[in-house]
């Protein structure tokens, strides 16, 4: 008789007896085996069975939302007509704000004029010239009157002399342009051709100061200058002068019973000589001060 297996045998038969033949053991494998892989298919397929619902209810992505349609720019006949009202108001300042947005829209030879046109009535004449010169660079053919004053408005500004402001510290001194005294002293306003200059300010008691400016046509600029004071001059040396042998003579005579006229013409002769002869080299000039009187004294060398 057989003995039976269990289930976790795995590939053994089942039934395994002593007289059993090999060909019954080898049928019970297979079959064994054929079972095994059937019920590990079958637990499969349930597990993908009970999977699909999740899958099916995944939430979809959600769709790209279509971009916004770019924002339009400032309409330039808009502030167009906004400048021009401004300009009737007297808000100059406001209507060449305008006039330059709409020139930076949509550029042409109208807005240029107008841009040029209000700048020049600002008193900004130097940058009216560029706006007027980039209008004269392509004039339309309705405004060509415009064009012909716009020439000799820019001729006008640019033979305009440029203005000075000078200044010093301290105050008062007298301007002098490329050698030419001005009028009035610092602070003052001086109105020069465009160009190169030199100008030089002096005050009494102090250093004059010199410098190189380059005036614009219808500009402004800002000069200011500090004077110093001079240094002071060095100290004088002072020497004594003295006539040693003199004053020995001098001693001689004054004793008593001694008399100028008791002197030989000899002697007399020598000593007048000694006394009007110059110093024979820089050196005793510098070290003895010859006086007809020789008198002790402090005297200056250039004395």
């Amino acid at each position: 008789m057989g003995v039976p297996c269990r289930p976790e045998d795995g590939l053994r038969p089942l039934w395994i007896g002593s007289a059993a033949p090999r060909w019954r053991l080898a049928l019970n494998t297979i079959r064994t085996r054929l079972v095994s892989h059937l019920l590990t298919s079958i637990t499969l397929m349930v597990a993908m069975v009970a999977a699909a619902p999740a899958f099916a209810q995944a939430p979809k992505p959600p769709l790209a939302r279509p971009a916004a349609p770019a924002s339009k720019g400032p309409d330039p006949a808009a502030l167009v007509r906004s400048a021009e009202a401004k300009t009737k108001s007297g808000d100059l300042a406001g209507a060449l704000a305008d006039y330059q947005a709409a020139d930076a829209v949509k550029p042409t030879s109208e807005l240029a004029f107008a841009v040029g046109d209000t700048q020049d009535k600002l008193g900004k004449l130097r940058e009216a010239v560029v706006s007027y010169e980039r209008f004269l660079a392509s004039v339309p053919a309705r405004m060509k009157v415009k064009g012909e004053e716009v020439q000799k408005r820019v001729a006008e500004i640019k033979g305009m002399p440029g203005k000075l402001h000078i200044d010093t510290s301290p105050p008062g001194a007298v301007v002098l342009v490329d050698s030419k005294p001005q009028p009035g002293k610092t602070p003052t306003d001086v109105d020069l051709p465009s160009g190169k200059h030199v100008l030089r300010v002096e005050l009494e008691g102090h250093q004059p100061a010199e410098k190189e400016v380059a005036v614009d046509y219808a500009g402004k600029q800002d000069l200011s200058f500090e004077l110093q004071k001079p240094p002071p001059p060095p100290p004088r040396l002072l020497l004594r002068a003295s006539c040693p042998r003199t004053s020995r003579a001098a001693s001689r005579s004054s004793r008593p019973g001694s008399a100028r006229g008791s002197a030989s013409p000899r002697s007399r002769r020598r000593a007048t000589s000694r006394r009007r002869r110059p110093p024979t080299s820089p050196t005793a000039a510098r070290t003895r001060l010859w006086s007809p009187t020789c008198a002790s004294a402090w005297r200056s060398p250039s004395a």
